[in-house]
C-alpha cells in the first residue's frame, strides 16, 4: 500500500486542474489570492510516486504500507503559494506588480467564507518517509520539483 498527500500531476495545459496550475492562474487574474495558512505538509508530484512504485517493485521490497511525498521543508499551502509566485518572478516572465498578492487565511475563516460544505482536512498531512527511504528509495525535495513544475508549466502556457 502506497500513502500520498496533496498530489500534483501532469502540468500539460489541457489537463486536469491541480493546486499548482490554479494558483499560477489565480495569480495571473486577480490582484489578491487567499491561501490557508494553516495546514501544512508536502507535495506529492506524480512522476516522484511513479518512480517510487516502480522502486518498491523492482527491489521486491516487503509488502506493507509505505509513505510517498516529495522530502524537505513541510509547509502550509499559503507558503506553497508563495514559493510558485517566486518562481513565477524568477521565470522572467512577469514582473511583480503583474502578478497578485497572496494573504493568508485560517482553516476556519475559509470554511465561513464559502457557500458549501468544505471538508475537513488535518492540519498536519506531512508524511513520515523514514520506512520507503529505510528500504533505499529517496525522494526528490518538493521545494525543487515545484520550481521545475512551474517552469514547465509556464513553458507550455507560451
Amino acid at each position: 500500500i502506497v500513502r500520498i498527500s496533496w498530489l500534483v500531476g501532469d502540468y500539460a495545459e489541457n489537463t486536469r486542474p491541480n493546486f499548482v496550475k490554479t494558483v499560477v492562474n489565480l495569480l495571473t487574474e486577480q490582484p489578491e489570492v487567499t491561501m490557508i495558512d494553516d495546514q501544512f505538509g508536502r507535495l506529492t508530484f506524480t512522476s516522484d510516486l511513479v518512480e517510487a512504485i516502480n522502486f518498491l517493485l523492482e527491489t521486491q521490497s516487503e509488502y506493507g504500507i509505505y509513505n510517498v511525498s516529495g522530502d524537505g521543508e513541510v509547509l502550509s499551502w499559503y507558503e506553497l503559494a508563495q514559493e510558485i509566485r517566486s518562481s513565477m518572478l524568477n521565470s522572467g516572465k512577469f514582473k511583480d506588480l503583474e502578478l497578485g498578492i497572496i494573504a493568508p487565511i485560517t482553516s476556519d475563516e475559509f470554511e465561513a467564507r464559502v457557500k458549501h460544505v468544505v471538508a475537513r482536512r488535518p492540519r498536519n498531512s506531512a508524511l513520515d518517509l523514514a520506512k520507503i527511504q529505510s528500504v533505499g528509495f529517496d525522494p526528490d525535495d518538493h521545494l525543487a520539483d515545484l520550481s521545475k513544475y512551474v517552469s514547465l508549466l509556464l513553458e507550455q502556457k507560451g
